[in-house]
């Protein structure tokens, strides 16, 4: 899996390649991030997506932290 960890806003914060699926280790992001989207290993690098990218969040956004 890759996991891409978002700030509030869509902005990416971090991007973790190829972790390991079901896997408990720890995988900290390098600042605050409020989402987080596991997609199929190798995706990221596949469309080009990097830190610093934006991601359109839409009515998600707007989702109250709990």
């Amino acid at each position: 899996l890759d996991v891409i960890c978002t700030d509030p806003g869509g902005t990416i914060v971090k991007i973790l390649s190829a972790t390991v699926p079901y896997s408990e280790a720890s995988l900290p992001s390098d600042a605050p991030a409020r989402f987080v989207l596991e997609v199929p290993g190798g995706y990221c690098a596949r469309i080009g997506l990097r830190a610093g990218d934006h991601i359109e969040l839409g009515p998600l956004a707007d989702t109250p932290a709990t």
